[in-house]
Order: structure tokens, then sequence, then C-alpha cells
């Protein structure tokens, strides 16, 4: 897991950084599928869809072990 050490001392387990620890924070559930479906837009393959593009980098991460 992955984890960084905030300027308090404590140890935040699951982000990289306090700059991606609050992005996630301060974003809101419907800003990040907008953003996630305007990544695999612009990812996709030939005949993919957004949407089969972004199932395929879910399962890279589930077989990466990210939850």
């Amino acid at each position: 897991m992955r984890q960084y050490k905030h300027n308090t001392g404590t140890i935040i387990n699951g982000y990289n950084s306090n700059k991606e620890h609050s992005f996630y924070e301060e974003t809101t559930k419907r800003q990040m599928f907008l953003i996630i479906e305007q990544m695999s837009e612009l990812l996709k393959d030939g005949g993919e869809d957004w949407v089969d593009r972004a199932k395929r980098e879910l399962n890279v991460l589930k077989v990466n072990g990210v939850k």
C-alpha cells in the first residue's frame, strides 16, 4: 500500500502525496466520473468506446492489487 507522511507527522495510507490526497478529497464523484470519461475518450483504441477503455484500465488496476 502506498503512503506518505503528512506535515503533521501522521502517516496517510493509500495516497502518494498530500497533493494527490487533497485532489481526491476535493473532487466529487460526478467530477471524477467526467475526468475518467474524458481521459478514456482520449486513450481509446480503434472500435472501443470510452467505457471499454475505462474497464480495461480498471482490470489493470485490479491485477496490480489497487483497490
